[in-house]
């Protein structure tokens, strides 16, 4: 401890409440509670209107409004407002010590011995007295309550002591004279919990705690809890005042309304609380190696669990695939209240592999060999693997010189490998009727008028000819039963007249043909990566061919369940928000008192106005805007001319 009171504590009062109390006048003087106003919500702040009542922070809203009179104004939080507010503070601190150590959005530490200020007690009592009224007057009437004291201990229950906007100075020497006869909750680290352990062996105040051997309270709460009551009993506290505090864990948490027990939805609600975490790492410039997850169940006991990686990550994927296995370990059963993620071991860079980023193994690779590629007829027959004893002899790649002028089944442009690689790929089916012994290959393709293209004949296209560019893919399936649908207009759009090439005089133009069908109707889209591309359709044995031709009359290929195609989803009404800023185009800046069944109560009223009017929109209203919280701050008075 040091020999003056040099530390402060400035500790905003019930500052969620009193910013909504500031910006609106209507609210001022009667209850205001700022949380969670669903079911399960739970109360971050109550105006000390409302605590009269008996309500308090992190006690449930439900509680807080049976306890609470009829015209208590439950809110939603705007923290748009309250950073706003607390910046503003901040910067007021920072002009009376350049060492600050923030501790929260409304609470901080200054150590006034930074600030080459006067350290007496009578010096320490005017400075913090100024310094509560200037609060007030950059805040707008935020009023803030300040403890000094050798100690952050002894500064911060200072604090406490006399709220709201109080003063409190610990003289140097009189740490024990004003701790020990206080309620040992006051100290730091004893909870409901370690109250209630303390008040069954009779420790009722921190004197009584200070009278404990250490041997008891080792015996009860652990080495290092123990330990750390016997010093702060006895207002031992050496912790410096740091500006730059680095941040231990970054976690998000969700409480439903109801409880979950669907693994499905927990997931997803996991995949969430995991894209929250991972994009305020990536804000912080910072990366985990810890993730961990929280459960509570419907009887409020909680349970957590944590994995460590090699290397740290701020991937949002990664993030969600630990904490589900995670949760696959519980038993969720019995339903979830609540469900956290969190990121801890925290570090400021990220060393990832390509695939250990995504908890997956390295891709094994496999290649066939060029005897595998080749296929020979004597191959052994896959008769093994149930499929047909039959052989697909090599297709012939197309001569550049113009054959018969007999139709193709091959369009010009058409894409597929080799024909080696085809036939081996590909073992054709008995359905084609093809035999090793005619060398011949029958070709299904999506293009009008499909023609067997004989290895004797050797016929093609002049245009297929010309290009000299391998055959597509052979169907290697079962021909499905198919069947022609008659299409009023072109299911795809067609090119502007410029895109569609003009059709050469040898180049026979195919006719329209209309999409073959395969059990069911999905279009498929082609490839805009190149120029002349096939319509790919994934995981259907038929692949279509597209040549030059405009897609308005490309073959289209169909396969898989029917495209069910209805009217489009209805735009979703906006949510208003209790407390929110809103503004009407013809009403002006004000905030939303409640909604419900399709409409939203709106008080028209700011910081500087008298209690405005309240007028009932619907929640769609086009002339109803959400806004940004109004300026506290009162216009400057114009000088002379």
């Amino acid at each position: 401890m040091r020999r003056e009171p040099s530390i402060l504590h400035v500790d905003l009062d019930a500052m969620f409440a009193a910013v909504e109390q500031r910006d609106k006048v209507s609210l001022r003087g009667i209850p205001v509670i700022v949380g969670g106003v669903a079911g399960r919500g739970v109360v971050a702040t109550a105006s000390y209107e409302a605590r009269r009542f008996g309500a308090r922070s992190a006690m449930p809203m439900a509680q807080a409004r049976r306890l609470c009179p009829p015209n208590t104004a439950f809110l939603s939080p705007r923290f748009p407002a309250y950073q706003r507010t607390s910046a503003v503070v901040m910067e007021l601190l920072a002009g009376v010590s350049p060492l600050v150590e923030q501790v929260s959005i409304d609470e901080a530490y200054v150590d006034l011995a930074a600030g080459g200020h006067d350290l007496s007690l009578r010096g320490v009592t005017e400075l913090a007295h100024r310094l509560k009224a200037e609060i007030a007057v950059v805040t707008g009437g935020v009023t803030g309550s300040i403890g000094a004291a050798s100690s952050k201990l002894l500064a911060k229950i200072g604090s406490d002591l006399n709220k709201p906007d109080g003063v409190t100075i610990v003289p140097a020497g009189e740490e024990l004279a004003v701790l020990h006869p206080l309620p040992v909750r006051r100290l730091g680290g004893v909870g409901p919990a370690t109250e209630q352990r303390l008040h069954r062996s009779g420790i009722r105040t921190v004197g009584d705690l200070a009278a404990r051997p250490l041997d008891d309270l080792v015996d009860w709460f652990g080495t290092a809890h123990g330990h750390g009551l016997y010093r702060l009993a006895r207002a031992e506290d050496n912790r410096p005042v740091v500006s730059e505090r680095e941040a231990k864990s970054v976690s998000a948490e969700e409480t439903f309304d109801v409880d979950l027990n669907d693994p499905g939805r927990l997931n997803r609600e996991l995949d969430l609380l995991a894209t929250r975490v991972a994009g305020r790492l990536r804000r912080s410039g910072l990366t985990g190696r810890t993730v961990n997850i929280k459960v509570r169940h419907p009887d409020f006991t909680t349970v957590t669990r944590a994995v460590t990686r090699d290397q740290p990550t701020d991937d949002g994927r990664l993030i969600a695939q630990l904490a589900r296995r995670l949760l696959a370990e519980l038993n969720t059963s019995g339903g979830v209240r609540l469900l956290g993620v969190g990121v801890s071991t925290l570090a400021d860079f990220a060393q990832d592999d390509l695939f250990t980023a995504a908890g997956e193994d390295p891709p094994f690779y496999s290649f066939p060999s060029p005897a595998e590629e080749a296929s020979p007829a004597g191959a052994p027959s896959p008769t093994a693997a149930g499929l047909p004893s039959l052989s697909a002899p090599p297709v012939p790649v197309p001569s550049a010189t113009p054959l018969s002028s007999k139709p193709s089944s091959l369009s010009a442009g058409a894409v597929g490998p080799s024909p080696s690689a085809a036939s081996a790929a590909m073992p054709l089916s008995s359905a084609d009727a093809v035999s090793s012994s005619a060398a011949s290959v029958a070709m299904r393709l999506t293009s009008a008028g499909s023609v067997a293209q004989s290895s004797s004949g050797g016929s093609v296209s002049p245009s297929a000819a010309s290009a000299a560019t391998p055959p597509p893919f052979v169907d290697s399936s079962p021909a499905p039963p198919s069947f022609e649908v008659p299409t009023a207009a072109p299911l795809l759009p067609a090119p502007s007249s410029s895109a569609t090439p003009a059709s050469s005089p040898a180049t026979p133009t195919p006719p329209a043909a209309t999409p073959s069908v395969a059990g069911a109707a999905l279009p498929a889209v082609p490839d805009s990566d190149s120029s002349s591309s096939a319509a790919r359709v994934s995981g259907s044995p038929w692949l279509a061919a597209s040549s030059s031709a405009s897609p308005s009359s490309a073959p289209v290929s169909f396969s898989g369940p029917p495209a069910l195609s209805g009217p489009p989803a209805p735009p979703t009404a906006p949510v208003w928000r209790p407390g929110q800023d809103v503004r009407h185009d013809e009403y002006g800046a004000g905030w939303v008192r409640g909604s419900g069944i399709g409409r939203v109560t709106v008080r028209f009223e700011g910081p500087h106005t008298p209690p405005g009017r309240v007028r009932t929109f619907f929640v769609d209203d086009p002339a109803l805007h959400p806004a940004d919280p109004p300026d506290w701050t009162v216009p400057a008075p114009d000088g002379p001319p």
